[in-house]
C-alpha cells in the first residue's frame, strides 16, 4: 500500500486552528520567553506569527517584548535583539447557573 505525502502531513500537523492554539500554549507554558524561531521549530503550526497574532482574539493572553538574547550575527561579534513571547493566561469559559442566561454551560450537569 502506497501512502501519499499529504496523508503523513495530516498525521503530523493538527487540522484545526484551536489545536494550533493549544499546541503553542502548551509549549509557551513549559518554555516562557520563547522566540518565534523556537516556537516554530517545536510546534510545527505553519505560520507561527499568524497563530500568535490570532491567539488574543480567541481568549489567550500573549505577552511579547523585545529582549536581548544571545543570537549572534554572522561575524559572531554582535548580538541582536529578538522578540520573546510568554503565555499569560488561557481562555476561560464563563458559566452561570441560570438556565436562560447566555453564559449557561449546556454540558454541565445540574
Amino acid at each position: 500500500m502506497i501512502f501519499s505525502a499529504r496523508f503523513f502531513l495530516a498525521l503530523l500537523y493538527p487540522r484545526s486552528r484551536a489545536e494550533h492554539f493549544d499546541r503553542v500554549a502548551d509549549y509557551l507554558e513549559k518554555h516562557p520567553d520563547s522566540t518565534l524561531e523556537s516556537i516554530d521549530a517545536a510546534c510545527n503550526v505553519g505560520s507561527t506569527y499568524q497563530v500568535l497574532a490570532d491567539m488574543p482574539a480567541h481568549g489567550y493572553g500573549i505577552y511579547s517584548r523585545w529582549s536581548w538574547r544571545d543570537v549572534s550575527h554572522v561575524d559572531g561579534q554582535r548580538h541582536r535583539k529578538v522578540k520573546t513571547y510568554t503565555l499569560t493566561h488561557r481562555p476561560t469559559v464563563q458559566t452561570c447557573k441560570h438556565s436562560r442566561c447566555r453564559y449557561a454551560n449546556k454540558n454541565a450537569k445540574p
